[in-house]
């Protein structure tokens, strides 16, 4: 352990119901990353850093479109000082939207273990690493499995607990 599923849990495949526990305060919709500071400045007295603009079509921001439509706008900025390469900078953004700022959140999920459906796909055990996909959440990324419930004749009935609690 930890072992990673070969099996997913996906919105609108086998993913029933989803409750969330999300740190609110670092949630976003939509980011604007910010690289290394730049040494020259377009204006003297203002700090510059590097953006994606050059490689993101003169937008200085990425947004999961899905997300905005579910909870709206949720603009941050988030800075990487360690980064000086516009690619570099807007592939971690997008790794950022989609998948490092849910590392604080907790999902109680009920779904369908399709090892029930089919013996050939690999079951979902507690400790296994498991992809969560969910678009209308801009969600895609491995939980650990901390928790299930397993009812043998009723899979649609089976509940998991995906991540740890939210730290506050």
């Amino acid at each position: 352990y930890p072992n990673t599923s070969t099996q997913t849990i996906e919105f609108g495949k086998n993913l029933l119901d989803l409750s969330q526990s999300i740190d609110m305060g670092t949630f976003a919709t939509a980011i604007i990353p910010l690289g290394a500071e730049l040494e020259t400045r377009p204006i003297e007295q203002l700090r510059a850093y590097l953006t994606i603009e050059e490689v993101n079509n003169n937008k200085n921001y990425i947004q999961s479109d899905e997300a905005v439509a579910e909870y709206g706008y949720i603009a941050t900025t988030v800075t990487w000082d360690d980064i000086t390469d516009a690619t570099v900078l807007l592939e971690r953004a997008q790794l950022y939207l989609t998948a490092t700022q849910f590392e604080n959140v907790c999902l109680e999920v009920s779904a369908v273990d399709m090892h029930y459906l089919n013996p050939n796909i690999e079951t979902i055990n507690i400790l296994d690493q498991i992809r969560v996909i969910s678009a209308p959440h801009g969600m895609n990324r491995l939980f650990s499995v901390t928790s299930l419930t397993i009812v043998m004749n009723d899979p649609g009935a089976s509940t998991f607990t995906l991540g740890s609690k939210v730290q506050r």
